[in-house]
């Protein structure tokens, strides 16, 4: 295996998924598997020719289901899941209009549905895990159907507002993604998106199955998100860094809570573990 601080050149052959830029030649990895590099937008991306089918019940089946099961059997508030580093950048970049219609594209088991849906959106997830979707299912008041976006968009279904989170580090062919995407979004509307950040050490470090190839296969830089999402032609785009364990903004008890914690190492350095896009149309 290929150590992850080490670079070699092979053969060029292929285009960069987020810029199209000419590929260098030079390799990486992550979690033992070899991933190309992007010397112009920094993408990490997997040939797509290597790679098989992944079963996404299986994906579900592992550490992902202990963790997304048991925070939506153990929160009653739904509007908690706001609050989630993942989410609430959503809730302070993207305007709600009354009567305004959401689709979250892999919603697995509806945690973000759920929080929008609390904050007054009209809400609707699709996703193409059965072990997801039955388990989100109980008890949500707003749809959540099994079909992948093509299936959508023959529907000639228009949302005010789309989302995917964590679903585009999954893709071998953004583009065609982001072209049926936007038949879902109603002209004036936004699409609001999040990737894990290549700049994150856990990230560029993981071993978890559900973080490496063959389920993630794109590894972002916040250039390569922004001239992905230009190439596909949305305007106004706006990105972001979403960091975990992060200092509270405001003096206050919870500010000196949070230090006495770091000190006393109960929780985490901050990480800048994941990125955040919003666009128009």
């Amino acid at each position: 295996m290929m150590p992850l601080s080490e670079e070699m050149s092979v053969e060029s052959g292929s285009n960069c998924p987020a810029c199209m830029s000419a590929w260098s030649g030079q390799m990486k990895a992550v979690g033992g598997q070899s991933v190309r590099e992007c010397s112009v937008c920094g993408l990490w991306f997997v040939d797509a020719a290597s790679l098989g089918e992944v079963d996404y019940d299986e994906v579900y089946d592992s550490e992902y289901k202990e963790e997304h099961f048991s925070t939506l059997e153990n929160t009653s508030d739904w509007n908690e899941f706001a609050t989630y580093p993942t989410y609430r950048n959503f809730f302070s970049e993207v305007p709600r209009g009354d009567g305004a219609t959401l689709l979250d594209v892999g919603c697995g088991v509806g945690r973000f549905c759920r929080a929008a849906y609390s904050k007054g959106w009209i809400v609707k997830g699709i996703d193409v895990s059965s072990v997801a979707l039955e388990k989100g299912r109980q008890l949500a008041p707003f749809p959540m159907l099994s079909m992948n976006l093509r299936d959508l968009v023959q529907l000639h279904e228009k949302f005010d507002v789309v989302t995917a989170f964590e679903v585009m580090e999954h893709l071998t062919d953004p583009d065609a993604f982001l072209h049926d995407l936007k038949l879902t979004v109603k002209e004036g509307g936004y699409f609001f998106c999040t990737v894990p950040n290549l700049a994150s050490p856990t990230v560029r470090t993981a071993t978890r199955k559900d973080w490496i190839p063959p389920v993630h296969v794109l590894f972002f830089t916040e250039k390569a998100l922004r001239e992905l999402l230009r190439r596909a032609g949305f305007r106004e785009i706006r990105t972001g860094v979403i960091w975990t364990s992060e200092a509270p903004k405001k003096l206050g008890p919870g500010l000196a809570k949070y230090y006495l914690y770091r000190f006393l190492k109960t929780i985490p350095r901050p990480d800048p573990l994941g990125l955040w896009a919003c666009c128009s149309m």
